[in-house]
């Protein structure tokens, strides 16, 4: 029987208002997913990985935004 010891996983960073503002500006200055993680960790901010921003925009997308038209 192989038994698997791994820590606990780390709890998803909810993003708040706080960090979607910051986010949605870096995007619109056409910063990448990857640098905006980087500026978020040098601000400050909860680390943020690229996917979850991704995601955020998608769905800034499905609701009618313009955050997807800055992406590369």
């Amino acid at each position: 029987m192989i038994y698997s010891f791994r820590g606990p996983k780390s709890k998803a960073i909810k993003l708040t208002d706080e960090l979607k503002a910051k986010i949605t500006l870096l995007i619109e200055e056409d910063w990448s997913t990857e640098q905006a993680v980087c500026r978020l960790k040098g601000d400050g901010f909860a680390t943020v990985h690229h996917e979850t921003i991704y995601q955020f925009i998608l769905t800034d997308k499905k609701n009618g935004g313009q955050l997807h038209s800055h992406l590369r």
